[in-house]
């Protein structure tokens, strides 16, 4: 078995994961025969992701909503296989993927409230902005997850560039 740490984005050398495709429906037990294996993956597809918002503290508080949100998106093809792999596993049903996915999505909102009260001021007058951000980033996450082609991810980047500028959040 590959070491846990590869399981978050390397998935086709998981045997969890062999010969996952992500038009096939992952909630069978064929894919969740270990299921401490799938919550280790989970683990370490959140560990990365929390590393990679960490990095961004260096950048300017205008430009870091921008920053935080493109990186979170699946532009490359790692993130590309930690959103496939993050979404088979939302869909399986297992309560402990369940609770872990619950804990990172609050974590992520309580990060992306953070980034828009820092650009926006200490009391952000419109609530809807972060959830607005969070809904973006998600649907375009999932667009990019079934077409990744370079125009989809060119285009990706400029709805979210029209979003942020809307938002009063680009610089």
């Amino acid at each position: 078995m590959p070491p846990v740490t590869a399981l978050g984005v390397e998935y086709s050398s998981a045997p969890i994961f062999r010969g996952f495709r992500p038009s096939e429906p992952v909630g069978t037990e064929r894919y969740l025969a270990d299921r401490s294996v799938v919550v280790a993956a989970l683990v370490e597809f959140d560990r990365r992701r929390q590393t990679r918002i960490v990095a961004h503290t260096g950048v300017d508080a205008v430009d870091r909503p921008r920053s935080v949100l493109v990186d979170h998106m699946p532009l490359d093809t790692e993130r590309l296989h930690e959103e496939r792999v993050w979404m088979a596993l939302s869909s399986t049903g297992v309560p402990e993927l369940r609770d872990g996915l619950g804990r990172q999505q609050a974590e992520w909102d309580r990060r992306l409230d953070d980034l828009v009260t820092a650009v926006r001021g200490a009391i952000c007058d419109d609530a809807s902005v972060p959830r607005m951000l969070r809904a973006v980033v998600a649907g375009l996450s999932q667009r990019l997850a079934l077409d990744a082609t370079p125009r989809s991810r060119r285009d990706a980047e400029q709805i979210l560039d029209n979003v942020l500028a809307a938002a009063g959040l680009a610089a």
